[in-house]
């Protein structure tokens, strides 16, 4: 890597590492022999690779997209919210081509259409204020530092076949998606012992739910269950932060989160115990009981 390294995975087998950095690229390494085997440069080059994760074959056989060309699945995630989905049948294949066969977009989610449509947009501008604008679009972008596949979601346990799900977060939020496939016809075959597999021509992500994080004072410890692709559970205000008197020094954010927002920094589900973990901006960690 030419930069800053800001995640790191391991394949179930332990034969491979993925590595996500500041120069906007994911790293594909042979554990055993220290050796690069690819490097994945379809990330934005203006923003860096903060996460990386491998789909452990559990998840990937729940998906029903064991098929293949998708025998090793990774998602990556960058600075300006794009999360993308990687395949690849043998990384130790000569040709070991990895190809990205989904993009998930933060800032098309419909939270980040309704802030945007919120906020008014002046058309002339100087070239210092254009300048000063781009960096405020920077900023805007939400940055995505959670990425999980969970093999097994314990509150859909008793309602859903499927409990494999990729975890993501923008801003305030965390996002729990399942994998939705689209098969042609014949895609359908029978393998050893009898199992199905299916051949997937297409896949993409569709939202389970979502978390949105707000100040401890508020309901629930600031913790709402909503969604924010479609119609169903209503998309929460914008966060409000924490309540400061006037002239009292921030309480956390910096000079890049003046108004003290909360913001998802990391999120880790844990089978063992069905408990969602988030570290937040605010310094306060929450604790979700994830078995429903």
């Amino acid at each position: 890597h030419r930069e800053t390294i800001f995640g790191v995975t391991f394949s179930e087998c332990g034969q491979f590492c993925a590595s996500a950095s500041q120069d906007s690229t994911i790293c594909i390494w042979h554990v055993p022999t220290n050796a690069l085997l690819a490097q994945l440069k379809e990330h934005s080059k203006d923003y860096e690779c903060l996460r990386v994760a491998w789909a452990s074959k559990r998840w990937a056989n729940e998906t029903l997209v064991r098929a293949d060309g998708f025998e090793h699945l990774l998602a990556s995630s960058g600075a300006d919210g794009v999360v993308k989905l990687w395949a690849c049948a043998d990384p130790l294949a000569k040709k070991n081509e990895w190809k990205c066969v989904y993009t998930l977009d933060h800032s098309a989610l419909a939270i980040r259409k309704k802030e945007k449509n919120a906020t008014s947009s002046k058309e002339e501008k100087t070239q210092d204020d254009a300048a000063d604008s781009n960096s405020k679009k920077d900023d805007d972008k939400p940055q995505t530092y959670t990425l999980q596949f969970i093999d097994h979601w314990q509150a859909f346990s008793q309602t859903r076949t499927q409990n494999a799900f990729l975890m993501t977060s923008s801003d305030e939020f965390i996002h729990i998606w399942e994998i939705v496939t689209k098969h042609p016809e014949h895609s359908i075959e029978l393998v050893e012992n009898d199992k199905i597999r299916m051949m997937p021509d297409e896949i993409s992500l569709k939202e389970v739910m979502s978390l949105h994080f707000d100040s401890l004072e508020g309901q629930g410890f600031g913790v709402t269950v909503c969604t924010v692709t479609e119609s169903g559970l209503p998309l929460p205000p914008p966060p409000n932060g924490s309540s400061l008197a006037d002239g009292e020094a921030s309480a956390f954010g910096g000079p890049r989160n003046p108004n003290n927002k909360v913001f998802v920094f990391d999120a880790m589900y844990c089978k063992a115990n069905g408990l969602l973990g988030a570290a937040l901006s605010d310094g306060s960690l929450r604790l979700i009981n994830g078995r429903g």
